[in-house]
């Protein structure tokens, strides 16, 4: 069935055959509808009504992906389609003994260009309204949490300012279909959603049992993880967007407006475009139009100087460098980078940026094609205490990017060579070790001058905010690029412009390895045994007055109430065991604390019955049962359980969580017996109900399995 919806035909109610009566066995229905261009359907279900087998699928891409199966147990409310296709189809199984269904019934819309909030053409690319959760009604993730997964936008204009945007949902260059926000990681694959930013879908109950979850638990609404499951009965409010514009952009005094110039002025999220006026400073930085008006640079070059590079030489930072063509042994193209200035040295990677933005560099101005040659760089093997340090210098190298297997040790092979640009190779860019004497060894060299009077400069005033709440913004993958591009200062580990040692504190030790990290670099702290953080930060960056930013840890014994393992609620690829009791006898899931268990967190595949207990270790692999919490688990989000007050389990320090479950793959789990770092081995054993659970005393065999699992322990 073809349906043409428009301005004057905006909705039709539909229903699968035989809906007013019992619904037609052996039935394949397809509805499709037909919009203008660039609007988009909506489909709300009034009522499904299916038996065990019926099928109902959705396409709201286009025809030729995957179905996605409605589930009618959990089937959502309302559906949006991405763009101007959507497609539904119904199967009717072939069972009619005792059937009482009905079907479907269901209402289709058109959504035109007018109604939405964004710029369909674009995508939503400037939307910056204040949505943080997605159209399934999950919260999302902060980006500045995000920065590691695989598929973090790294590169796009609007990087910089996204790590500023806490967990709001944005379109990153306009890339997906529809502004989107993280929902969930583990590790670095990280599940995107869309968000209904312009709120064409109504406010629903995602979870089913909220007025019991609410009656159970009196702060739900406002400090529940599961709270926006709930969100119809908890009465949030969706945001409204309505987006502000900009004037002139304030344009700093050693930079010139690029792109777009307006005289109408901007709207918000539009970027403006500002380079430095010296022309050997390339790098372009941009400002965004916001609700509260223009993100502000400070500076638009990357550093102030005394005097330019000169002609042939390009500005990195507060450095000049050149790449040489011609071939020479590592000695000659060390007196030659010498011969070019009083401060000349081959070029001296200090970290990933300098690696990153090298490789590029030298990929566009070298040889065309699919291979450019390897080359010399700063780097050299002392004999006396086989430490690298970087050519003609006392300044031990802290940054290396060597081949797999290069000799690191070898006072024969003492110098260093960046390996040729192969499309074809894995270690392309990697760093081999070669001899410094050797006149038959020649390679293209690059060299690096000091600028005179260099001072770099922050492009943005936001830099040490950014650094406070993510102390590893300037080396992580996906922010490195524009750290360096915006915080130039701030992420200088190198020249000079700060130093923090490590701070004489009783209450917590160093983990780090260094006892003085330069501006930018990150000293890592723990609690000594026993005692817990109670505030603070474990991971602090250097700042660029000297001093750590983040706020100092402060370590105790007398915590009233600790959460362990929140983080590792996701969706994962497999569930546990039937049947199947798994000792949690894992550091990151003993009891930290003397205490009662009053909350447990949760994320099931399937719904059933789940049993978490505690243990306590007895020697071996005999373990005495403590006390055990039994609920029903309701399939599809995270969930919490509040454990009434009489049944809250005593459990003392390093005690063990179990966790069983009579059904296969009620619990989101990540099997990992097969893996070559098998990070969390359980001891197991096998009972078949809740009694047998209580009553086993030896696991004797063991498995390798995380599961979606956490608790709170309060004294």
């Amino acid at each position: 069935m073809e349906v043409t919806l428009d301005r004057v035909e905006s909705d039709i109610t539909l229903t699968t055959p035989g809906y007013y009566s019992t619904r037609e066995p052996n039935r394949r229905c397809f509805y499709n509808f037909l919009v203008p261009e660039g609007a988009k359907i909506r489909v709300t279900f009034n009522n499904v009504d299916m038996e065990a087998e019926d099928k109902m699928y959705v396409r709201r891409f286009h025809k030729w992906q995957q179905p996605h199966p409605i589930d009618r147990k959990l089937y959502p409310y309302q559906l949006v389609s991405e763009k101007s296709y959507l497609s539904l189809e119904w199967w009717s199984s072939f069972v009619t003994d005792g059937i009482t269904h009905k079907g479907v019934n269901f209402t289709a819309s058109v959504l035109l260009p007018e109604d939405s909030c964004y710029n369909l053409t674009t995508r939503g690319l400037d939307y910056a309204g204040d949505h943080t959760y997605s159209e399934t009604f999950e919260e999302c993730l902060p980006w500045d949490q995000t920065t590691d997964c695989t598929d973090f936008p790294s590169d796009t204009a609007d990087t910089f300012w996204l790590l500023s945007a806490g967990n709001k949902c944005r379109n990153p260059e306009g890339r997906l279909s529809q502004p989107w926000c993280y929902t969930f990681k583990n590790g670095t694959n990280c599940h995107k959603r869309y968000c209904d930013v312009c709120n064409h879908l109504s406010p629903t109950d995602v979870i089913k049992n909220c007025a019991a979850l609410m009656s159970a638990q009196p702060d739900f609404c406002n400090s529940s993880l599961s709270r926006f499951g709930c969100f119809k009965s908890c009465k949030m409010v969706q945001p409204v967007y309505k987006p502000a514009t900009c004037g002139a952009p304030p344009v700093p005094s050693d930079g010139e407006l690029v792109m777009p110039p307006s005289s109408s002025g901007y709207h918000q999220g539009q970027h403006a475009f500002v380079r430095c006026s010296n022309p050997q400073d390339p790098m372009m930085s941009s400002m965004k139009c916001t609700a509260s008006g223009w993100t502000t640079l400070t500076h638009a070059c990357s550093a102030s100087y005394d005097q330019p590079c000169r002609a042939g030489w390009t500005h990195h930072g507060a450095r000049c460098f050149r790449y040489f063509v011609s071939w020479s042994s590592r000695r000659q193209a060390e007196l030659s980078c010498q011969a070019q200035a009083d401060s000349g040295t081959l070029f001296q990677v200090r970290g990933v940026a300098d690696q990153v933005m090298l490789r590029r560099f030298r990929y566009r101005h070298g040889q065309r094609g699919n291979y450019v040659h390897g080359m010399w760089i700063s780097g050299e093997l002392s004999p006396s205490d086989k430490r690298w340090y970087y050519t003609g210098t006392t300044d031990e190298m802290k940054y290396f990017n060597w081949t797999l297997g290069a000799a690191t040790d070898d006072p024969q092979k003492n110098c260093v060579k960046m390996t040729a640009e192969y499309s074809w190779a894995q270690d392309a860019g990697a760093w081999k070790t070669l001899a410094c004497d050797d006149p038959a060894t020649v390679a293209p060299y690059v060299c690096q001058t000091d600028i005179l009077g260099a001072q770099l400069s922050d492009r943005s005033e936001l830099c040490q905010a950014i650094l406070t709440r993510s102390p590893y913004f300037c080396n992580d993958t996906g922010t490195r690029l524009v750290a360096h591009q915006y915080c130039g200062r701030s992420c200088d580990r190198d020249n000079g412009t700060a130093l923090c040692d490590d701070p004489p504190s009783p209450g917590y030790t160093r983990t780090s390895g260094d006892p003085s990290v330069g501006s930018g670099e990150v000293m890592t702290f723990a609690c000594p045994a026993g005692l817990h953080l109670s505030q603070g930060h474990l991971a602090r960056a250097c700042g660029t007055n000297g001093t750590f930013l983040g706020e100092e840890p402060v370590c105790s014994a007398t915590s009233s109430s600790l959460t362990v393992k929140v983080d590792s609620l996701r969706k994962r690829p497999t569930g546990i065991k039937a049947s199947c009791v798994y000792i949690l006898d894992n550091e990151a899931y003993r009891v930290p604390m003397k205490g009662k268990i009053t909350r447990w967190y949760y994320f099931c595949k399937q719904e059933g019955q789940l049993h978490l207990a505690v243990f306590k270790p007895n020697g071996g692999n005999r373990y005495k049962h403590v006390g055990t919490n039994s609920f029903l688990c309701e399939a599809g989000y995270k969930r919490e359980y509040s454990v009434p007050s009489g049944k809250q389990i005593n459990a003392d320090i390093d005690d063990v969580i179990a966790v069983m479950a009579p059904k296969p793959d009620t619990l989101y789990a990540n099997t990992c017996d097969d893996a070559t770092n098998e990070v969390m081995v359980n001891p197991i054993a096998w009972a078949r109900n809740v009694t047998l659970l209580e009553q086993s005393t030896v696991f004797a065999n063991t498995t390798c399995m995380v599961p979606s699992l956490g608790y709170r322990i309060e004294k």
